[in-house]
């Protein structure tokens, strides 16, 4: 287990001298807990970005509990499991399909995380997202190792919450570990599984209201997203929602999402370097 009161004092220290290192289209999928709808949002919105012509990255950081390979039935011939157990080399992990490239894990008994693979891993991608318009990181639910490193080499955050009070506080320390990390930090907040607009604006401002008063922090609303059948459907299919549902209001919302953060890359040339709001 890592020591992370010592790995923060060692982040926080190499962030002070190398800020202008951090790769602002390297973004990172992060909630406070599980079954917030996460990795379908990480996985579809890296698919739209690929649809828009984007060289997107998407890489599955939960090496435990991971669920991108399964939404989308594929076996992977490599994992970062494997690569980080040392039976697989990091050329061999990439899994190609038109312009989204996947770096995918598999159900697995707890594997203990060597600190140095997973840094040495992490710096691998951070190398590699030269190559890609965008890199998109699916972590593992809650506060872990795994979120500890590699929200050092991104400085746009996206955070998935529902509207429930207790996921609402999740996401509230969630993003509090993510400010404590790096406070220049970009957090961006997707609301899911609201009941109508009234429940997801509420949600959101009783999030942004508690970062205001305790972490003197705004959050962006990327976007809230209704309950929507089309969902099931697309787990169930193992394939995007943009194929089985592509005329379905969620798929216009993924697509909506998608044109906000399509759109930072060109802020992001003019030394923009967060996400349109």
């Amino acid at each position: 287990m890592i020591d992370q009161i010592e790995r923060l004092r060692q982040i926080n220290a190499l962030n002070a001298g190398n800020t202008d290192e951090i790769n602002s289209k390297i973004i990172s999928f992060i909630s406070g807990k599980g079954g917030t709808g996460k990795s379908f949002f990480s996985l579809n919105i890296a698919k739209q970005l690929a649809e828009l012509s984007y060289k997107v990255l998407l890489v599955d950081l939960d090496i435990n509990m991971p669920s991108i390979h399964l939404m989308i039935n594929i076996t992977p011939a490599a994992t970062l499991n494997q690569y980080l157990s040392n039976e697989c080399t990091f050329d061999e992990l990439i899994y190609r399909e038109g312009n989204l490239d996947l770096i995918l894990s598999e159900a697995h008994e707890l594997l203990r995380i060597d600190k140095h693979q997973l840094i040495n891993f992490l710096d691998r991608i951070k190398k590699l997202s030269h190559e890609y318009d965008f890199v998109i990181l699916d972590n593992p639910a809650g506060i872990n190792d795994i979120i500890t490193e590699s929200v050092t080499i991104s400085s746009d955050h996206i955070v998935v919450a529902v509207p429930e009070p207790t996921a609402v506080m999740d996401a509230y320390m969630i993003s509090k570990f993510i400010l404590g990390i790096r406070r220049e930090s970009s957090i961006h907040v997707i609301m899911n599984k609201c009941e109508n607009e009234i429940e997801g604006k509420s949600a959101f401002d009783n999030l942004n209201k508690a970062s205001k008063h305790f972490l003197n922090y705004n959050f962006a609303l990327l976007g809230y997203v209704e309950n929507n059948p089309d969902v099931r459907d697309s787990l169930m299919k193992q394939s995007f929602i943009a194929n089985t549902a592509p005329k379905s209001t969620l798929t216009q919302k993924v697509d909506d999402i998608c044109k906000k953060i399509a759109k930072s890359k060109h802020l992001a040339n003019n030394n923009q370097l967060t996400l349109a709001h």
